[in-house]
């Protein structure tokens, strides 16, 4: 059974037109397929494609290039690879993204990454609550599991079910220290993270920018959706990790921080928008979602 969000299917890559590419900033991992298929690629481009590869240990990847880009981003914010082999020839890694796949068994999840702007966009854009579609034909490529295991992933998905219906209070997601102290160890991913905690260093009336915050007409819906986005995307990590105490604990410092940053930009601009809450959502995603080291930091009981 595969089971997504029902904005799924409507997402469809911008490519050039994107506010954000995400051929920025990133180093791009190859897998070992297509490392290989590289090494057989013919002619002029086939040298360019080798002579950008770097090999460190056993990780293969395109290291950025000076200015920040993949090096074959080209000036119309265009894949290269794309344009002159095909879609089937990026690596897993530019293929799926935005895309996120999880699941055990039978049952595989997918979902989008809110680092995408595209994806922010029809996630903010569509129905409030977030709904769930299943698709029952649909075939898992994840290996079998006992019964044993099927009785967990079912104690986890009903355990998801029940976190999706939860109405997170105010106050439990009023900024505080224990917060800013996690921020300040995150792994550096986007460098517009560095000015946020500078901006942590300043004094703050939280209180008060929560309570022009939720006077907000859309700020109940925004983080309701926010909340179902990180229980649907991580609950599923309990069957890896042994119990859902991670999962729960990241759901709850997420939302501090996405509050965090919320409130920030409040305060900045002297009100808070849509638009805000977008790239409120990309930030946390980009800087957050995207490092395993970052992850730990939000499931860690510590």
């Amino acid at each position: 059974m595969l089971e997504y969000p029902s904005y799924f299917p409507a997402f469809r890559c911008v490519a050039g037109a994107c506010p954000e590419t995400c051929c920025r900033g990133w180093e791009v991992d190859l897998d070992e397929e297509t490392y290989f298929s590289y090494q057989t690629v013919p002619g002029a481009f086939g040298e360019l494609l080798r002579s950008r590869i770097e090999v460190d240990e056993d990780v293969r990847y395109f290291p950025l290039a000076a200015n920040g880009n993949c090096p074959f981003l080209n000036a119309e914010l265009l894949c290269d690879i794309y344009t002159e082999l095909g879609p089937e020839h990026l690596c897993v890694t530019c293929r799926e993204y935005p895309r996120s796949i999880a699941g055990a068994g039978e049952y595989e999840q997918i979902d989008l990454s809110l680092s995408c702007p595209e994806a922010a966009r029809l996630f903010f854009e569509a129905d409030s609550p977030l709904r769930f579609e299943q698709d029952e034909s649909f075939v898992s490529e994840f290996p079998e599991i006992t019964a044993e295991e099927q009785a967990w992933l079912s104690e986890i998905l009903e355990a998801r079910s029940r976190a999706l219906e939860k109405v997170w209070s105010w106050d439990s997601m009023l900024p505080d220290a224990k917060t800013f102290s996690l921020m300040r160890r995150f792994e550096l991913l986007d460098e517009r993270w560095t000015s946020v905690l500078v901006l942590l260093e300043n004094a703050h009336d939280w209180p008060g920018l929560l309570d022009s915050f939720v006077g907000l007409p859309d700020a109940s819906a925004w983080f309701h959706k926010l909340s179902g986005y990180l229980v649907f995307r991580y609950y599923i990590d309990a069957f890896y990790d042994g119990g859902l105490e991670p999962e729960e604990l990241l759901v709850r410092r997420g939302l501090k921080i996405l509050m965090t940053l919320a409130l920030l930009r409040l305060e900045q601009n002297g009100g808070f928008t849509l638009e805000d809450m977008k790239a409120v959502a990309l930030l946390f995603s980009r800087e957050v979602e995207h490092s395993e080291e970052n992850i730990r930091l939000l499931k860690a009981g510590a």
